[in-house]
């Protein structure tokens, strides 16, 4: 198969996406949550969900803005392949070429730290420090001074390339290299190298008045059943590199489109492979860690891009540089999963894409099957994808890794093929029919199961008085 996207099942899988995502958000506790997706040039998906403010009840909209956090490590990775593709700097340079403080340090070892190792986290470096209540809004992110101090008084934690250790400070000393080899500050450089020359209207490389005027609150977690704190804003100051920038779903899409193979206009295909490229192997199962990007590996997929948690938010992009696919979700509580809604998203897109058929007689036929049906257990949806038909279960932010194939019997039966999780492999699901051809009701495995509103009017889900 190849690595194009036809966009007509592309269309099906967002369809379907947006009945998912509605169900799951409306049965979540997370404040709010926008997602984007972007094929080519072209924005193919955005909508909001929920509030930007909890107490004003302030619905979230598409120009509403979120600290995005880490993504931040995908901008400076990207500014310092532009530098070096200008012959300003060497990936191999050493850091100390360029800041002096890193020359004389009470650790030898940090004089001999590269560019690259800072870029793919492997220089041995503390991640936040020794005081890191700032990521509690308990004090100020740090300012120069104080970096400068961590890394001349401090120890390595390894011994450069030994193994990847994810840094925070390691990018923040890259906003530093940039300046030094740019001769602009660092807030300056990307506004202008990259913000500007993308047209991205809701994007900046930390707080400012256009930031506040659309940055939706951060929440924390909600536990024991509590209220969740809203996040004051902070300024990241010299942190800026690592972790500053705010963004939306849709400027995420259009950035990240700019790292599709093909398109040079912030770097070449050479820069954008060797960022992509997976050098180590991170802490996650099926995630490499290239030059500020992260590599998703996937069957059949190039998927890279990065996470990013913040005080009171938590953010998630994936694209894939091949097939010119963008997936952006952006959430405004540090306890929602971002993570693994992007992750869901771009397996549905997978299951459409390679279960593209062109029988449309057949495609038809299956369509008066699909539908969404509730037990008291909750729902069970029945998705058409191309030619074949696949039974779910939605809920949870569950996707079709653990969907299962199903076969027609008759115009009126389906058999359930092989189940995950203790499923009903090799049963039958039963539909009846109204006079208008649709499903009214389905013994799904020998258990009943209604259309919502149906369900809801025979009081399946009515709270107990």
């Amino acid at each position: 198969m190849d690595d194009n996207l036809n966009s007509e099942n592309l269309q099906s899988a967002v369809d379907y996406i947006d009945s998912w995502l509605e169900l799951n958000f409306n049965n979540s506790r997370i404040p709010a949550l926008q997602v984007a997706i972007q094929h080519g040039d072209k924005l193919v998906y955005s909508r909001p969900f929920g509030y930007a403010d909890l107490k004003n009840k302030t619905k979230l909209s598409k120009s509403h803005v979120f600290r995005i956090a880490s993504h931040s490590k995908t901008f400076t990775s990207t500014a310092i392949m532009q530098l070096v593709e200008n012959g300003k700097l060497g990936l191999d340079d050493k850091v100390s070429q360029h800041i002096d403080w890193f020359k004389s340090t009470k650790d030898e070892r940090v004089s001999q730290i590269t560019v690259r190792q800072l870029l793919n986290h492997t220089a041995g470096i503390i991640r936040d420090g020794t005081d890191a209540s700032f990521w509690d809004t308990l004090r100020p992110f740090p300012d120069e001074a104080e970096l400068q101090k961590l890394i001349s008084t401090g120890k390595l934690i390894y011994d450069a390339d030994v193994q990847f250790k994810y840094s925070n400070l390691a990018f923040s000393y890259l906003g530093f290299v940039i300046e030094a080899a740019s001769g602009m500050k660092y807030r300056e450089y990307m506004t202008k190298n990259i913000v500007e020359r993308l047209g991205l209207l809701s994007t900046g490389p930390d707080l400012d008045d256009r930031a506040l005027a659309k940055l939706a609150n951060g929440y924390g977690m909600q536990l024991f059943n509590q209220n969740r704190r809203r996040f004051d804003h902070a300024d990241t100051q010299a942190m800026s590199a690592a972790t500053g920038f705010y963004s939306n779903a849709e400027d995420l899409c259009k950035y990240f489109a700019a790292h599709f193979l093909g398109n040079p206009t912030l770097i070449s295909d050479i820069s954008k492979r060797q960022m992509q490229h997976g050098y180590w192997e991170s802490h996650h199962e099926n995630e490499r860690y290239g030059l500020g990007l992260v590599n998703y590996l996937k069957r059949g997929w190039s998927v890279f891009g990065h996470g990013g948690g913040f005080p009171g938010f938590s953010t998630s992009t994936r694209f894939d540089a091949k097939k010119k696919l963008a997936v952006s979700v952006l959430t405004n509580a540090h306890d929602a999963p971002a993570k693994y809604i992007c992750g869901g998203l771009i397996n549905i897109i997978d299951t459409f894409w390679k279960n593209a058929g062109h029988n449309k007689s057949k495609t038809a036929t299956h369509s008066k099957f699909a539908g969404r049906f509730y037990s008291l257990w909750g729902p069970n949806d029945i998705v058409a994808v191309g030619e074949k038909l696949f039974a779910v279960e939605p809920l949870y932010w569950t996707e079709f890794e653990s969907a299962s194939e199903l076969f027609v019997v008759d115009e009126k039966t389906l058999k359930i093929g092989d189940s995950l999780n203790y499923g009903s492999s090799g049963e039958t699901i039963k539909f009846n029919f109204d006079n208008d051809g649709k499903a009214d009701s389905i013994v799904y495995a020998g258990r009943p199961m209604l259309p919502l509103a149906q369900a809801e009017r025979q009081g399946w889900f009515k709270a107990e008085a």
